[in-house]
């Protein structure tokens, strides 16, 4: 006798099936054929890929077997040593069943990534701008902690949908028989559907229930946007809810996870009486959401304390130990804060300043004075000064060529002060330069470039540290970095007017952030120094005219010191000519004796002045410099210029001419003889005489 039960056959699967049995029931058939028959037929049956189960007695304990087609993924009966039991079907889906990814349920993930982001805000990068932005938004402390950790968890709360639990179906198959047993194995036809998205709207309908105000659901939307945001993009449906089949089902668990993450954080509504600086702070907390979702899902999150018995916060303390990413003040680096120890050599006029007034702290400072007074170091005090509680500083700097010539003094200093750490160096072209790569573990998050910012130290140019206001993608995991540092940013005179705008909104976020800000500049126009000011929150400003000049602002107040510069005497001529490049032609070809500089207005001048030149110059004489090659060339010939012509005058020629754009006095530190220059910007001509003469 045996007996056979279908779920949802074909009518050629049926038909064939009363050749033999039986239908007794619906699906269900019973009838009696011998054993080759029944095993024949079977494989039939297990062929066409239908879910059936067949029962037929047989001489054993229990006088029956069991067995069910590859396609039955909920069979009824399990075997046990020979034995056939009935299992438990599953009747309904619970939210320990929802996955984030094949090997990881969703619950577990956004607690992960609750717990990281506590960690962050309470120990790592975060745990001072945390409380700076607290302060200057007027919540407080710990429930604004608890609260970005409820949006963070929540995160991918959208994930619990239709579309996106069937393509974890496909690939975990404990989840694909639980779906298909309670029929809600059934996505809809959406081929863009993105969780983010849904996970806002799954938020906005979770604070509808909360019976707040209509204002404070309004505002909520702007957290609930942190979700939405936190892949970087990758948004649609803002206009309305993406479709999901079987939707109350669904929302329904998201109401359930949502819920249970509330037994760890909530989400407190005070947050939403917010005024001034919600858009900066929902910004930080995307920025902690990003960093913290990218951490716990990492191949290194997984191997944190893997065999040993710890808590997640346990483990995501080891984490940011492991990565170097714990709060860990400068002070515990450089106990005493000494100018001669750090640079070997005694402070001049202009760097005792900058050291009285760094000491009573500063938001924002603007040193001004000519080349080679030491800026840079004074810079480099004044952040130590006011970042003693943070863990680190960027220097930014102009170009690619100003880092490389900076690069090694500062890992010199930074090395006297006691820092033990390397000082990696950051462009626009590698992010992390070739011989730095391996000062940082690639795999944190998979694109080492991605974690320029994260690192305590550093030396870069200064649109990398721009970014983090920008529209641009992981413009917020270098926010995350600069939290917790001071920010120096040297040659301000030589940006134009994009660039000082996007440093105004800069000095904003830091204002906003608690990070100090140490502006280094030759010269700088009075109204735009006054705009600088504004942006660092001082209102309606009247700057001195003094030179050297420092400018230190605080809580609002603006203090301005005149100081004093020893430095070069320059003598400076003017000549009128008709033909200005027959005349530099004609000076170049005098010139004996000691290496001369011309820096020409484009890149077609400067070649074609060369090519004349190659005619009556030798070849080892001659230079030439401009922004049209290529980064590799550039550098070649950059690092080949301030080798003859750097500090060491071990390989300094007796006569050179080298022909030059406006890039040479950003690019090179290098000491020349005679400087000829065409008309331009006293500020730029003040840089040049500088850095070149």
């Amino acid at each position: 006798m045996i007996v056979i039960v279908y779920d949802n056959p074909s009518d050629e699967v049926r038909g064939k099936t009363r050749r033999y049995l039986y239908e007794v029931k619906p699906n269900v058939f019973i009838g009696n054929v011998s054993a080759k028959v029944r095993d024949t037929f079977w494989k039939e049956i297990n062929a066409t890929g239908v879910s059936a189960l067949l029962m037929h007695d047989a001489k054993n304990e229990q006088s029956f077997v069991v067995k069910a087609t590859d396609s039955a993924m909920d069979a009824k009966f399990a075997e046990c040593l020979g034995l056939y039991f009935p299992t438990k079907i599953k009747t309904k889906l619970l939210i320990t069943d929802i996955l984030a990814k094949p090997e990881k349920t969703l619950l577990q993930h956004s607690i992960e990534a609750g717990v990281m982001a506590e960690a962050i805000m309470r120990e790592g990068p975060a745990k001072l701008a945390i409380r700076n932005v607290a302060k200057n938004t007027g919540n407080d402390v710990e429930k604004l902690i608890m609260s970005a950790c409820f949006i963070i968890a929540a995160h991918d709360i959208g994930k619990c949908h239709s579309d996106f639990q069937a393509k974890m179906a496909d690939k975990n198959e404990h989840l694909h028989s639980i779906l298909s047993a309670i029929n809600l194995l059934n996505p809809t036809a959406n081929d863009i559907f993105r969780h983010e998205s849904d996970s806002m709207w799954a938020l906005i309908a979770h604070a509808e229930q909360k019976g707040w105000s209509a204002k404070q659901v309004r505002k909520f939307r702007c957290f609930a946007c942190i979700a939405a945001y936190h892949h970087q993009g990758k948004v649609h449906n803002w206009a309305q809810r993406p479709t999901c089949n079987d939707s109350s089902t669904w929302y329904a668990l998201q109401n359930d996870l949502l819920n249970e993450l509330e037994k760890h954080w909530q989400f407190a509504p005070e947050l939403l009486d917010t005024e001034d600086g919600i858009c900066g702070l929902t910004y930080v907390i995307l920025a902690i959401l990003t960093n913290a979702d990218w951490m716990v899902s990492s191949a290194k999150w997984e191997n944190t304390l893997r065999g040993v018995p710890a808590t997640l916060q346990q483990k995501a303390h080891a984490f940011l130990k492991e990565n170097r990413l714990l709060h860990d003040e400068m002070a515990n680096h450089i106990p005493n804060i000494d100018f001669q120890t750090i640079f070997g050599y005694l402070p001049n006029e202009l760097q005792k300043a900058v050291i009285a007034l760094a000491s009573n702290g500063f938001q924002m400072m603007i040193i001004e004075g000519p080349c080679g007074v030491g800026k840079t170091a004074a810079g480099l005090i004044a952040a130590i000064i006011a970042g003693v509680s943070l863990s680190g500083i960027y220097l930014a700097m102009p170009t690619k060529a100003t880092v490389r010539g900076i690069i090694e003094s500062v890992r010199k200093a930074f090395a006297n002060a006691g820092i033990e750490e390397g000082i990696p160096e950051f462009d626009s072209s590698a992010i992390l330069s070739d011989d730095d790569r391996d000062r940082i573990d690639p795999e944190l998050f998979s694109c080492a470039a991605r974690l320029h910012m994260l690192y305590h130290w550093g030396v870069g140019t200064v649109d990398q540290s721009l970014k983090t206001i920008g529209v641009y993608k992981y413009a917020c995991l270098g926010l995350l970095g600069l939290m917790d540092k001071a920010y120096i940013v040297d040659e301000v005179h030589a940006y134009d007017a994009f660039m000082l705008y996007q440093l105004e909104r800069k000095i904003q976020e830091c204002r906003f952030l608690g990070v100090p800000v140490i502006l280094q500049t030759a010269t700088l126009p009075t109204k735009t120094k006054e705009r600088l000011i504004c942006a660092a929150g001082v209102q309606n400003p009247k700057c001195e005219t003094g030179y050297p000049l420092i400018t230190v602002c605080n809580q609002g107040t603006m203090t301005q010191v005149e100081t004093t510069a020893q430095g070069k005497q320059y003598i400076v001529r003017t000549k009128r000519a008709k033909d200005v490049f027959k005349a530099m032609e004609k000076t170049a070809l005098s010139i004996t004796q000691g290496c001369a500089l011309f820096i020409v207005d484009t890149p077609s001048n400067a070649i074609t002045l060369y090519k004349k030149l190659r005619q009556q110059v030798p070849e080892e004489e001659l230079f030439l410099y401009h922004s049209r090659d290529t980064v590799d060339a550039k550098t070649a010939k950059a690092d080949k210029l301030v080798k003859l012509f750097g500090k060491d005058r071990a390989s300094r020629p007796e006569r050179a001419i080298v022909i030059a754009t406006s890039i040479v006095e950003q690019s090179l530190d290098i000491d020349m003889d005679y400087l000829f220059t065409l008309p331009c910007p006293i500020d730029l001509l003040l840089q040049r005489m500088g850095r070149e003469c």
